[in-house]
Formats: structure tokens, C-alpha cells, sequence
């Protein structure tokens, strides 16, 4: 079984490579675009972009409805350090509810 450490590398890993997924995407996505994208996310998208959010990798933002109606959405915007983490990994450590 893995330390906390490297549950956190995990977690950290694996939101840079959305972050870079993302990025060639344009830099914004839903998480049902993300979850017909990317097969490996396709059951959990928007848990996935909830930790990236949690994580300070991007932040949501409210889209309305379309002219033509439809259900308004939340999109991921991904922040403006792409393939960085906002945070040190010092500072997601202290703040993981796992932390000693």
C-alpha cells in the first residue's frame, strides 16, 4: 500500500496530464467533453476536474444558456500556469486530510 506522499505524487501526476489534455483543447472544457474525450476519465470527468480545481489547476465558470436554450453548464477553465502546480506540494500536503 502506497504513502500518502505517493497518493499525492499520484493525484498530482495525473492533473497534469488533464492539464495538458486540456490545454490542447483549448484550455476550457465540461466534464461531459472531457468524458467523450478521454476514455480513461469517461465514468468520473467531473470528479476529476473538481480535484484539478481543488488542486489550483483552473477554476469553474458559469456558461448560460445557448440562444437556443438548453440547460445553462459549468466549465473548467484551466489557469494560466499550464503544466505547473499553483501550489507546492508542501502546501497540498498540509492541506490534505490525510496530512500528519
Amino acid at each position: 500500500m502506497g504513502t500518502d506522499d505517493d497518493i499525492l505524487d499520484d493525484v498530482m501526476q495525473v492533473c497534469r496530464q488533464m492539464a495538458a489534455k486540456i490545454a490542447a483543447l483549448g484550455g476550457r472544457v465540461t466534464a461531459r467533453e472531457l468524458g467523450r474525450r478521454s476514455w480513461r476519465f469517461r465514468q468520473v470527468p467531473g470528479s476529476v476536474l473538481q480535484t484539478m480545481v481543488s488542486r489550483g489547476f483552473g477554476r469553474w465558470e458559469d456558461q448560460p444558456a445557448g440562444p437556443r436554450g438548453g440547460r445553462p453548464t459549468k466549465v473548467f477553465v484551466l489557469s494560466d500556469q499550464i503544466g505547473e502546480s499553483p501550489a507546492s506540494p508542501n502546501a497540498l500536503r498540509a492541506a490534505s486530510p490525510n496530512a500528519v
